[in-house]
């Protein structure tokens, strides 16, 4: 007995079927999207804030403009203020420092969705000089020309708070790095960095 074969009609719907099949098939497959590029460079925003207690008394923002590496590290620097004599014997001075210094490094390889920094801060602040507790001390004035008698305001005072911190920061989102405490006085010093990618 000869097996009959299926009809014309069968086959085409069979492949008809298959083909339905198969495009429905790769309708359902997940799309993989490309991974995003990191960005060439970031604006590295910081804002210190000075409080005494809940009152605040000064604000001062610092941007950088720095690469962003593919492997190690980029730098950045900023320091504003002054530099005050301070005397160390007769007619010697040594300036020191009196202000902001910031110095942000940027680290790679990149991290999905956050950004490595290496953050160091250092507040410095010239306390105003007190007069000599004793008559009879011998200080002289700390600054050039400054008359040299029991009287004469003893050396200036330079106040400093400073902060080193590594973070992951998310892009374009504030964050509070660091918050310190004065160890003289109810002021407290808060650092914040917001980093913004550049196209």
């Amino acid at each position: 007995m000869t097996p009959s074969r299926p009809a014309p009609f069968a086959l085409r719907a069979l492949a008809l079927l298959a083909a339905l099949s198969c495009a429905v098939a790769a309708q359902q497959a997940p799309s993989v999207a490309p991974a995003p590029s990191a960005p060439p460079a970031y604006r590295l925003e910081y804002v210190i804030r000075e409080y005494d207690g809940a009152k605040l008394l000064n604000q001062r923002r610092y941007q950088l403009l720095i690469a962003a590496p593919d492997h190690g590290i980029t730098r950045a620097n900023i320091s504003v203020g002054d530099r005050v004599p301070v005397s160390t014997g007769p007619n010697q001075f040594q300036y020191e420092n009196a202000g902001v210094q910031l110095q942000c490094d940027l680290r790679g390889p990149a991290v999905p969705g956050a950004v490595q920094v290496s953050t160091t801060v250092t507040l410095t602040s010239l306390v105003a000089p007190a007069s000599s507790a004793s008559s009879g001390s011998d200080a002289s004035s700390a600054l050039p020309g400054g008359p040299s008698s029991s009287n004469s305001p003893s050396a200036p005072v330079l106040r400093n708070a400073s902060t080193h911190a590594d973070s992951l920061v998310t892009p374009n989102k504030p964050a509070m790095l660091a918050s310190i405490d004065d160890v003289s006085t109810t002021h407290r010093y808060e650092i914040w960095l917001t980093a913004v990618p550049q196209p």
